[in-house]
């Protein structure tokens, strides 16, 4: 709220606050987004040489389908996964963007 304040005292128009706020969760989220996205296609790809054992967990079960099951890996998935981190952070970054967007300089420095 007092960088809001600051940076609007300071002459920022609201326009420029939106795309300030809005631009920062979108880049946020677009970072975490990479991590997450790679991070979860390594782990599919070292999971698809040994596989997920759940023999010991439902040897007593007849299960339709192998005890052992290997994901696969693929781009597109990383990259489906990617993109809709992407556009979740700039959906989510707009609310704050818009109220920050609203707030007089003395509003958002006199809040805490």
């Amino acid at each position: 709220m007092r960088e809001i304040g600051t940076l609007k005292s300071m002459g920022m128009t609201d326009g420029e606050i939106f795309r300030l706020f809005g631009l920062e969760g979108t880049i946020l989220g677009t970072v975490g987004g990479f991590f997450g996205a790679g991070m979860g296609w390594l782990t599919a790809y070292l999971l698809s040489f040994k596989g997920i054992n759940f023999e010991p967990i439902a040897k007593d079960v007849s299960f339709p389908m192998p005890y052992i099951i290997k994901p696969s890996t693929s781009f597109s998935v990383f990259l489906m996964a990617f993109l809709l981190t992407v556009m979740v952070s700039f959906i989510a970054s707009i609310v704050p963007a818009l109220y920050a967007k609203r707030l007089s300089p003395a509003e958002a420095l006199t809040e805490i």
